[in-house]
């Protein structure tokens, strides 16, 4: 858990030193930084996240930091087992297109999960996918961003013991408020 809090403040700390020249800003302008949520959805389950999105105003690169969790039941074999997932989430994004009001991006994301199966020792798994998606923002609350992503995701995993590989479509949906 220490590793994880250290990469959220180590991350939380790039994206300040990366927006301190895009404070001069006007009024209206909205900032670069934004937190908000942005869900996983994984076939029945959505993984809910927090996030901390940085859209640069001036280039076409974009960085986003997801912290999800999930908690439920899944049934195989007749056997039902209380799982608790969690995740760490890191993206880099490049805006292909961008409108006034909205941009259009590719990019690729990483992550980390710790799995927690009917409280036994943590298991882990790695992920990895490029990935697709749009934001939009409205003229009459530009500071308010809503998007979502793409992604085709390979993912590597050790549960009880069993080698698992995993890979698929997932899409993620978030809104974002921007400083």
């Amino acid at each position: 858990m220490k590793k994880l809090l250290v990469l959220v403040s180590v991350f939380t700390l790039m994206l300040t030193v990366a927006s301190a020249q895009e404070t001069a800003k006007a009024d209206d302008d909205p900032g670069c930084i934004g937190i908000g949520y942005q869900g996983m959805l994984m076939g029945n389950a959505i993984l809910n996240g927090a996030s901390i999105r940085y859209q640069s105003q001036d280039t076409p690169l974009g960085l986003e930091a997801n912290f999800g969790q999930w908690a439920g039941d899944i049934e195989q074999g007749g056997d039902e087992y209380d799982i608790d997932l969690y995740a760490l989430q890191m993206k880099a994004m490049y805006t292909l297109i961008k409108r006034k009001y909205t941009n259009f991006y590719a990019g690729v994301k990483g992550g980390w999960y710790s799995i927690d199966i009917d409280d036994s020792d943590s298991e882990y798994a790695w992920q990895f996918a490029p990935l697709f998606g749009a934001e939009w923002r409205w003229a009459e609350i530009p500071e308010i961003g809503v998007n979502f992503e793409v992604s085709y995701d390979f993912c590597d995993a050790e549960v009880k013991g069993t080698d698992i590989e995993l890979e698929g479509v997932m899409v993620t949906l978030g809104i974002h408020y921007y400083f």
